[in-house]
């Protein structure tokens, strides 16, 4: 989701597991992001910060990045379409702000769907997903330079990821 910031400057978010009614909210509080981060973490959202030093959302402050590094517990630290270093980038900021770093392919292109996910590792349900306190202790993420790689990953994983891959596997 895209949060409006001063200045007309943008940031994106990742918002997980929501329903139609929160969406809602979010929708209308993405102006005012102070009052979204509060909402979330009242709702007890999974949320995180996505390339937040890619110029696909246009520039940015320093002082853009507080407040979201500051209230969201994740941040997407690797991304399939961003560069290395913005990459890098963003794992050196989360780790300073003391965010797990999560992967993913935040696709604004078809040709960087599923390049990057996050697995959490041992949940078989939506409930393990959230139950599972590694999401935001570990860092598991990887990448993947095609949706052909990944699939061969998939096959090769004992018991690939799962009978649900999409509750196994975030991104």
């Amino acid at each position: 989701m895209t949060c409006a910031l001063p200045e007309r400057r943008e940031l994106h978010l990742g918002v997980f597991d929501i329903s139609e009614g929160q969406y809602q909210r979010i929708t209308r509080l993405r102006r005012d992001p102070e009052a979204l981060f509060g909402y979330l973490a009242e709702e007890g959202i999974p949320a995180c910060v996505n390339h937040p030093f890619s110029a696909l959302t246009g520039k940015r402050k320093a002082v853009d990045l507080r407040l979201p590094l500051e209230s969201l517990p994740l941040i997407e630290a690797r991304n399939g379409m961003m560069s290395r270093r913005a990459n890098d980038y963003a794992a050196a900021a989360g780790g300073a702000a003391g965010a797990a770093a999560l992967g993913g392919s935040d696709a604004h292109t078809l040709a960087s769907v599923a390049h990057a996910f996050t697995v959490v590792r041992g949940a078989r349900n939506r409930a393990l997903i959230h139950a599972n306190e590694a999401l935001f202790a570990a860092r598991h993420f990887r990448q993947f330079r095609s949706a052909a790689t990944l699939r061969t990953k998939v096959r090769e994983t004992p018991g690939g990821f799962g009978p649900t891959p999409a509750a196994s596997v975030l991104g």
